[in-house]
């Protein structure tokens, strides 16, 4: 239910995203995080929104749990610096934004929704056959509600951070 409910939103979301952009592009997110899908529009040539929207492997690669989370980040990124090359172009872009999901955070063994501010920095190569590659980090500060035991306990959401060092790659394709 709550995995359609995310996808619905997204679904839903898109066709606005897109007729406001000059550019967009479809990727896959992959991470020690999590795999799913992201999403970028590029509004000019200094300001790019991104989404991802994936399942959240905490404990589960390890074995501890045998089914993820869905975690969706929004970004707004500015473009810190670009430059042309041969091949394409290269961009290092950093932003914030925000992050909701049903997961579950360090220590915690049952899901909780999670809503947090989120901040991202990276480095694109987009090549000029549509091809992108991003590498970058992203962290976010905010808040988890667990469920345990029919009580709800709000605490800070400690994967934003402790998951910093993890690096995320996409793969996309811009259209």
């Amino acid at each position: 239910m709550k995995l359609k409910l995310v996808i619905t939103l997204f679904a839903c979301m898109l066709p606005a995203w897109m007729t406001a952009a000059s550019d967009f592009g479809l990727g896959a997110f992959n991470s020690p995080k999590g795999f799913g899908l992201s999403f970028f529009a590029d509004r000019n040539d200094r300001a790019k929104e991104i989404v991802e929207v994936y399942a959240d492997m905490y404990s589960v690669l390890s074995g501890r749990h045998g089914n993820p989370g869905i975690k969706s980040d929004y970004c707004h990124a500015i473009v810190i610096e670009s430059r042309p090359t041969d091949w394409g172009r290269w961009e290092i872009y950093a932003g914030p934004g925000a992050s909701l999901g049903w997961v579950r955070d360090n220590g915690c063994d049952n899901f909780g929704a999670m809503v947090a501010l989120h901040g991202a920095v990276g480095f694109r190569m987009a090549f000029d056959r549509g091809i992108g590659i991003d590498i970058g980090f992203g962290a976010d500060l905010g808040i988890h509600l667990e469920n345990a035991n029919d009580t709800v306990y709000l605490k800070i959401y400690r994967n934003g951070l402790y998951r910093l060092p993890y690096p995320q790659l996409t793969i996309s394709y811009r259209f």
